[in-house]
């Protein structure tokens, strides 16, 4: 038995589990053995924070904590203000403030430890001061547990606490203090809720940690105030909702780290300010989640995520925002969302669509995701990085993807309309406003490339016959497909130019005769299709060049005389000269001979002769190109 000068008889050792309450291969928290400084009760063994709680009164409990930490404040004395593995039944500081106890703690010594304590019943904190650093590492509240409207002064540390009831954290506030080395740190890792837990309206000034922590029910961060760096999930660990988790409203000054994060159940973060970096990389969302309304002011990573079902309506997205190899496992929507800066998708995978409709996504990365099914109706989609991606069955109404990168893009069947742009600079804006004549003339005829296109003239183009070929290529079939004549003949014109190209380039780097000669043939047939046919596009052209033959044999034959009227004399300049209608003779002879409806009255004399052959010549091949080309644009 001690007597009553004696001290309790508690010692708390590391290397055994069973004097904190731990189990054996558990790490303890305190770093070495300790001994109780208290006084143990007359004839007791241990004081009056380690005897059982059936053998002593509740609030005498709490009124000699008290007492214990006041005392301390005036005489400081370290050992006075540690509770190690204390327990502790009926538990109210907020009560025994009510009844004249002191709830404000204050004092730059006065750092409490209530690490491994035990609350067999219910615990109330609620409005009190912790003026200095406190400890309830490892400590266990069997039932529900209150904090609210509790202030911390220095750091607080919640790590390894379980929670077996409710916990509410209402109003909770970290205040920063210059004693504390780490003034209003929090830390919470490894702590278990098993009960629900609110944190509703929390503020925390300073850094706050939540690694490690379970959260086995709802938990709800609405309204809490973070202004210096909170971490939920790291390298080193990550927090688990079990349940629904709930931070509308909140605010995040400073990085917002969460990591890995597991979010089984329902999370909402509507209307939550980041006005700092936010990582939500490689977190897992079981079940639905609403970033409805949020602000994200700077960079943001959703990198490896996974979503079940998201909702990302009339978010603001300041900064870079990344998802890469993200999953979307349900249709997600991102309506009405701003993305300000470059929107990063590569390798995400969307498998029941992504909902883009109306966004400004300038320059945003794709490359590599499954955007089957996606919506970007009237999205504006400049420069944009879509290399290998998959849009099979995604609908690009109206959508403006000048300047985009489609090498590899596996367009499918793909919905487009007339509004669906894909060729041309992405700095090339719709025209609007006072312009000239001579400039919207201009615009008109100007030619459309794409950005791998040596002859792309906006930013960023990347130059490569066989990419712009393979798209000119695909854009074809799509114009094709979709009734849209005169992309498919602008892709394949410009196709056939590139290969014409690459045809004089393979002649100037031939290594051999024989080489340089095949390739020199190859280019001059292209160079002659595109010359008269426009490779088989443009009937206008072999119009053309049939009026003017029929013109140019019209004006031949008076040089030659080469032709006579039955009865009469050759038609030369001559007899033009004293008769100018006569022309029109000649005018009439070459149509005829051309369009190879015969000679009529007329018959070629001498080198007319030859000259009715070959334009005879060229008018059958001639007219049969242009059947040829109506014909080829009709089954369009």
């Amino acid at each position: 038995m001690s007597g009553t000068d004696s001290t309790c008889a508690y010692v708390l050792d590391p290397d055994a589990p069973e004097t904190w309450g731990g189990e054996q291969g558990e790490e303890c928290l305190v770093d070495q053995k300790w001994s109780c400084p208290h006084k143990a009760d007359e004839d007791r063994e241990h004081c009056i924070f380690h005897r059982s709680v059936d053998k002593k009164d509740d609030v005498e409990v709490v009124k000699a904590l008290l007492n214990r930490i006041e005392s301390t404040a005036s005489n400081p004395h370290k050992g006075k203000s540690q509770f190690l593995a204390a327990e502790f039944g009926e538990f109210g500081l907020g009560e025994a403030a009510r009844t004249g106890s002191q709830s404000h703690l204050s004092g730059a010594d006065t750092d409490i430890a209530l690490s491994y304590a035990k609350f067999c019943e219910s615990a109330d904190f609620g409005d009190m001061t912790f003026g200095g650093d406190v400890s309830f590492s490892g400590v266990e509240f069997e039932q529900e547990v209150s904090f609210q409207s509790v202030e911390f002064g220095g750091e607080a540390d919640f790590r390894n606490v379980m929670f077996g009831g409710d916990a509410s954290f209402g109003s909770f506030r970290f205040i920063e203090s210059e004693a504390a080395n780490f003034g209003g740190n929090a830390s919470f890792q490894g702590a278990e809720f098993v009960g629900e837990v609110d944190f509703g309206g929390a503020k925390f000034e300073g850094n706050a940690s939540f690694l490690k922590t379970e959260f086995n029910q709802e938990a709800s961060f609405s309204g809490a105030k973070f202004e210096s760096q909170v971490t939920f999930g790291d390298l080193t660990g990550r927090a688990d909702f079990g349940q629904e988790a709930f931070f509308g409203g909140a605010v995040f000054n400073a990085h917002a780290e969460f990591r890995n994060v597991n979010f089984g159940a329902y999370t909402g973060f509507r209307s939550a300010e980041f006005n700092q970096k936010a990582s939500f990389r490689n977190a897992g969302f079981g079940k639905k989640v609403d970033f409805s309304d949020a602000e994200f002011e700077q960079e943001t990573n959703f990198s490896g995520v996974e979503l079940t079902e998201a909702y990302f309506l009339r978010v603001n997205f300041e900064g870079n925002i990344d998802f890469s190899n993200a999953v979307f496992n349900q249709k997600t929507n991102f309506s009405q969302t701003d993305f300000n800066q470059k929107a990063i998708f590569t390798r995400a995978e969307f498998t029941q669509g992504v909902d883009f409709t109306a966004q400004t996504l300038v320059d945003g990365r794709f490359d590599g995701a499954d955007l089957t099914h996606a919506t970007f109706t009237d999205a504006i989609l400049r420069g944009a990085n879509f290399e290998n991606a998959i849009l099979s069955r995604a609908t690009l109404f109206n959508a403006d993807l000048r300047g985009a990168r489609l090498s590899g893009t596996i367009l499918g069947d793909v919905r487009v309309d007339e509004g669906t742009r894909f060729l041309g600079s992405q700095s090339n804006n719709k025209i609007g406003g006072s312009r000239s004549a001579r400039e919207t003339l201009r615009k008109l005829r100007k030619k459309r490339y794409c950005v791998y296109d040596h002859n792309y003239e906006g930013e960023n183009g990347d130059k490569d016959i066989d990419s712009a070929k393979s798209v000119y290529r695909a854009l074809e079939e799509l114009g094709g497909r979709h009734a849209r004549p005169r992309l498919q003949a602008r892709s394949f014109v410009r196709r056939q130019d590139l290969q014409q190209k690459q045809y004089w380039d393979s002649a100037s780097d031939a290594d051999n005769p024989l080489e340089w000669i095949i390739n020199v043939a190859k280019g001059s047939r292209a160079k002659v299709a595109q010359v008269t046919l426009l490779y088989g596009e443009s009937p206008w052209r072999v119009i053309g060049y049939s009026l003017g033959i029929i013109l140019s044999f019209a004006f031949l034959y008076p040089l030659v005389g080469g032709i006579k009227p039955k009865g009469g004399k050759p038609v030369t300049y001559a007899r033009i000269a004293a008769n100018p209608l006569k022309i029109l003779t000649s005018l009439y002879y070459s149509t005829l001979t051309y369009t190879a409806l015969g000679f009529g009255d007329f018959q070629p004399v001498g080198v007319g002769r030859l000259l009715t052959t070959v334009e005879t010549g060229l008018g059958a091949v001639m007219l049969a190109l242009l059947v040829f080309i109506l014909g080829r644009r009709a089954a369009r």
